[in-house]
C-alpha cells in the first residue's frame, strides 16, 4: 500500500520534520490557495498593518520606506521565497523585523498575501 499526498502538504510535513524551508511546491500551493491569501490578510491586519498600511502600499514611515507590494515592479523582482525569507529573517537596516515565531504554516499564509497584492503573474519559487 503506497500512501500518496498532495506535493504541498508532503512538502508542509517536512517543514515540521526539521527540513528548513518549504519546498517550491509548497511556496507555489500556497499562493496559489485562495484559503491561505485569506490567512495571511488577517495575519497581515494584526501584525504588519501598522507599517505597512491597509493595503499594503504604505510609503510613509520613517527614512528607509517600506515596500509597496502592490507595485508590479515590487511583485516581479520578488519570488516567493525571496518574500518568505524576508518576512521570516526580518531586514537588515530596517525596522523589518524576522518573524520566525509565527511557524512556517503562517509565514506561508503571509506569502500568500502579499503576492496575490499585484498584478497577476506566473508563481515561480526559486
Amino acid at each position: 500500500m503506497t500512501l500518496r499526498l498532495p506535493v504541498g502538504v508532503a512538502g508542509l510535513l517536512l517543514l515540521g520534520c526539521g527540513g528548513g524551508e518549504p519546498t517550491d511546491a509548497a511556496l507555489n500551493e500556497a499562493v496559489a490557495s485562495a484559503e491561505a491569501r485569506a490567512r495571511g490578510r488577517v495575519l497581515f491586519e494584526d501584525r504588519c498593518r501598522q507599517c505597512h498600511g491597509p493595503n499594503a502600499a504604505e510609503r510613509t514611515k520613517g527614512a528607509r520606506q517600506p515596500p509597496d507590494f502592490s507595485a508590479t515592479a515590487w511583485q516581479h523582482s520578488r519570488t516567493p521565497r525571496m518574500v518568505y525569507r524576508a518576512v521570516r529573517d526580518g531586514r537588515p537596516g530596517t525596522a523589518m523585523p524576522g518573524w520566525k515565531s509565527l511557524g512556517d504554516r503562517a509565514l506561508l499564509d503571509l506569502v500568500a498575501y502579499l503576492k496575490s497584492r499585484g498584478p497577476a503573474h506566473s508563481v515561480t519559487a526559486k
